[in-house]
């Protein structure tokens, strides 16, 4: 599936589209702007979805014969600007996924695998604040944000009538970045769509599996790489 092009034309739309509704009702602008001085209070509330249906899906590992996958997560920001343009705050995010698939290895064997799981993440950040333009309706905005997150999954596989299941526990730690544009509709009330670029991050998972000994994986990344998958959509009040 051609996800990335997709990504990229909506990711491209909404810029191109906020940039022209800035540009509109130059008398009313002012109005409806929001200067990001010191004591302005905001909260932000940002949706994310991603879904994936494959069907012979060949990969270079296994053929997915069929895979259906749904996530989603929704995230809360709480915070106030201390100085001109720059505010400091903390975000909480909720998330769930679901899969089933079949796959067919390279010798031919079938399995069935189901899997759910749940994250919770705290984030204490920093936001930035670029204005375009002087009418304080359209901002470039970046957080950088403290990551502390926590996921539970449980795969369960079915090979030759015989079930495994796996539990899994995994605490991930990092420093990350969150660019994005934010655009007032009105005055106080504003839409914000943001994209997740982790820098630094380490995870510590533990695993449960159906007759094999427990195990221990900790890892540790450095990935600058914006995933551009990873949109998210919402609307901010600031006060």
């Amino acid at each position: 599936m051609k996800k990335k092009p997709i990504a990229y034309c909506i990711l491209l739309t909404v810029f191109l589209s906020a940039a022209a509704f800035a540009q509109q009702n130059n008398t009313d602008a002012a109005s409806d702007g929001v200067a990001m001085d010191k004591g302005t209070w905001f909260s932000t509330l940002t949706f994310s979805l991603s879904t994936r249906r494959a069907e012979n899906d060949n990969t270079i590992f296994v053929n997915y014969v069929s895979q259906k996958r749904n996530s989603w997560s929704v995230r809360g920001d709480g915070g106030f600007i201390f100085k001109k343009n720059v505010g400091v705050g903390m975000g909480f995010s909720y998330g769930q996924t679901r899969e089933n698939n079949v796959v067919t290895a390279s010798d031919g064997a079938s399995t069935s695998n189901q899997l759910y799981s749940n994250n919770f993440t705290a984030r204490p950040f920093v936001k930035n604040f670029i204005p375009l333009g002087e009418k304080n309706r359209l901002y470039i905005i970046n957080q950088t944000e403290i990551q502390l997150s926590f996921e539970h999954s449980i795969r369960e596989s079915v090979s030759n009538d015989i079930l495994t299941r796996k539990y899994s526990n995994k605490q991930t730690y990092g420093i990350g970045f969150r660019p994005g544009l934010l655009l007032f509709i009105q005055k106080n009330f504003a839409f914000e769509t943001t994209v997740d670029v982790f820098g630094l991050q380490r995870s510590i998972e533990k695993t449960t599996t159906t007759g094999q000994p427990d195990s221990k994986v900790v890892k540790s990344d450095a990935d600058l790489k914006i995933d551009i998958l990873k949109l998210a959509f919402g609307f901010s009040l600031y006060f």
